[in-house]
């Protein structure tokens, strides 16, 4: 089983296009809670007219690497790689626990992308940099689908298939593992740096890994199980393999 990818040069880092991970108006205004469908009011215009200017501030990169699991400890709830023990924790361990490899990832929308809602707060429009920093947040997270798609392909063309995408912060797994998943990362991944508290820099970045098998499957997330109440996946559509 875990000869499936040995020789298959699956790590490095890409560079996507705005256009390649645009948001809809309709998924920034299901992000903050607005409403499902955009009519012709002030937000929805703002929003369009904002998307418009997206790609002019979107420096979109993501960096990856798949690697083998040695073992999955049922004991402390993680996962034992070559050199690096991620203790992801019970709910995060009970998706990922029958992997065989980890995809292993960091995107990020850029710096310009992330700062961008500070312009329009130093112009005095808070509403607008509202608005803006819910396209900058829904951009890194539709690449990261992207990433989560490209994966999903390359691993079906292999006969494997994957798990759900998940984050150090989330689910009970402390964001200090962040330090250890960019440890699996090519050096200065995607110019993303953390600090000492781990929060990744440009801040619309994302990070995680997904778990690689035979065996296993994407599921819905657990959030009826997760405490943690601003998980942006409690505001999205889910998509799972049956």
């Amino acid at each position: 089983m875990k000869n499936h990818i040995a020789g298959t040069d699956i790590q490095g880092e890409m560079t996507l296009a705005f256009e390649q991970v645009r948001p809809s108006a309709e998924q920034v205004l299901q992000s903050i809670h607005y409403s499902n469908e955009c009519t012709d009011d002030v937000v929805c215009d703002t929003i369009r007219r904002l998307l418009r200017q997206t790609a002019k501030k979107a420096e979109i990169r993501g960096g990856y690497n798949v690697l083998p699991v040695k073992q999955a400890d049922h004991k402390t709830k993680s996962l034992i790689l070559d050199k690096t023990v991620l203790d992801t924790k019970g709910i995060i361990f009970a998706q990922l626990r029958k992997a065989d490899y980890l995809f292993v990832f960091a995107v990020t929308a850029g710096q310009r992308l992330s700062r961008w809602a500070d312009e329009f707060v130093q112009k005095g429009d808070p509403f607008t940099a509202y608005l803006a920093d819910a396209i900058a947040s829904e951009t890194v997270e539709r690449a990261a689908d992207w990433l989560e798609d490209f994966i999903g392909e390359k691993m079906a063309e292999l006969g494997l298939n994957i798990t759900n995408r998940y984050s150090p912060g989330y689910c009970g797994w402390d964001v200090s593992e962040q330090k250890k998943l960019f440890s699996l990362l090519q050096k200065n991944c995607c110019n993303i740096t953390l600090t000492e508290s781990s929060l990744m820099l440009p801040v619309k970045s994302v990070s995680g890994v997904i778990g690689v098998g035979e065996t296993v499957r994407k599921v819905a997330y657990q959030c009826a199980v997760c405490d943690k109440e601003d998980c942006y996946l409690r505001r999205r559509p889910q998509e799972v393999t049956e």
